[in-house]
C-alpha cells in the first residue's frame, strides 16, 4: 500500500533526477533558462527529502508533475527551434518585398527594411514608378534584382 511517506520519497527521488535531465538539455539551449529550471527542481527535491514533511505529499506530487510538464515544454521548444531553418544574408533577402524609392527604368533605388539599395528590374524593357511594391529575385553584390508584384509596369520610354 502506498502511503504519504512513499509518495514523498518518490517525489524527492524524481525531483532530484529532473535537474540532471534539465542540465543535459542545457547543453543545446540557453544555459540561463535551463540552469534556473534545474535549480528550481533541485530545491523542490530538497524540500521533499526532509524527514519531517514541509509540504503535504499531494502538493509535492503536484510540484513534480508541474516540473515534469515544464521540462516537456522546454524540450518541445528546443526541438522546434532546432528544426526551424534560419535565413540570414542573401537567403533571407530573396522573396522579400521592397518599395521603389525612385523610378526603376530598369535601374533605380529601393527601400529594403529602411535601407536604401540599388536595384535593377529583371524584366528588360519595363519600368516602374516610385512607390511600387517589388519582390527581390536575386542579389548580385550590392544590387538587388527585383520584379514587380503587380502589373503596373510601363515601357521604358514612358518614365516620369
Amino acid at each position: 500500500m502506498i502511503n504519504s511517506r512513499h509518495i514523498r520519497h518518490l517525489a524527492s527521488v524524481l525531483l532530484r533526477i529532473l535537474p540532471s535531465c534539465i542540465l543535459i538539455v542545457a547543453v543545446s539551449v540557453s544555459f540561463v533558462l535551463t540552469s534556473r529550471s534545474a535549480e528550481a527542481a533541485s530545491m523542490c527535491g530538497y524540500v521533499a527529502n526532509h524527514t519531517e514533511p514541509l509540504l503535504h505529499p499531494d502538493v509535492m506530487f503536484l510540484l513534480f508533475v508541474v516540473a515534469l510538464m515544464g521540462l516537456f515544454l522546454l524540450i518541445t521548444f528546443v526541438i522546434r527551434a532546432r528544426r526551424r531553418h534560419v535565413l540570414n544574408g542573401v537567403e533571407g533577402m530573396i522573396g522579400a518585398r521592397v518599395v521603389a524609392i525612385t523610378p526603376l527604368a530598369p535601374e533605380g533605388r529601393v527601400n529594403y527594411f529602411g535601407e536604401n539599395w540599388a536595384a535593377i528590374l529583371n524584366i528588360p524593357g519595363l519600368s516602374v514608378r516610385a512607390g511600387t511594391e517589388l519582390q527581390i529575385v536575386s542579389v548580385q553584390g550590392l544590387c538587388l534584382c527585383v520584379r514587380p508584384l503587380h502589373t503596373d509596369t510601363r515601357p521604358v520610354s514612358n518614365i516620369d
